[in-house]
């Protein structure tokens, strides 16, 4: 069949969440076709096949940005711990929305192994990035680097100073309430 319905098929497994699919769905990461091997990865997270992590880490490395971003944000779906640092060495890929995805990925998995690479993209140029990094640090309920966040409530670009200003909130509330 042809790569867009593919790629519409496998996204429609993903979001029945049908695991009992997901051998198919595996196959389809090895797909020439840059935008199944995406849907494939996505539907993966979404199916919750957390005994799929180890072959969507592959994917981390693929040539595509995109494939790239569906890996690391299905491996957060999974909150595949034990892959957040192959995840973590996309917060230096060249892309904008993979270095975004993969900010995320470890939020989602509360990869607090992880802060210091978090912290370093506060300063990234892009402002996605610099927002999914302060979310990040907010999902992974880093309060101690609370001095780094305030800093971006001067931040030029609105998104960045609403995420600092709804993760310093977070992290004063789980202050004041030891959660």
């Amino acid at each position: 069949p042809k790569n867009s319905v593919r790629s519409s098929a496998v996204r429609a497994l993903g979001a029945l969440q049908a695991r009992d699919h997901a051998a198919e769905v595996v196959n389809l990461l090895k797909d020439p076709e840059s935008r199944v091997r995406s849907s494939a990865a996505s539907a993966l997270g979404e199916m919750q096949a957390k005994d799929q992590a180890g072959i969507l880490v592959r994917l981390l490395r693929d040539t595509n940005r995109n494939v790239r971003s569906s890996a690391a944000q299905a491996l957060g779906a999974l909150q595949a711990t034990d892959q957040a640092g192959e995840v973590a060495k996309l917060l230096t890929d060249p892309d904008n929305d993979v270095r975004n995805s993969a900010a995320g990925a470890l939020g989602h998995m509360k990869a607090r192994d992880q802060i210091g690479a978090i912290v370093r993209l506060l300063k990234d140029p892009d402002r996605s990035v610099r927002s999914s990094a302060v979310d990040a640090l907010r999902a992974m309920g880093a309060e101690e680097q609370a001095n780094e966040v305030v800093k971006l409530l001067s931040d030029p670009e609105y998104v960045v100073r609403a995420s600092a200003l709804r993760a310093l909130g977070a992290m004063q509330a789980r202050d004041q309430t030891g959660a």
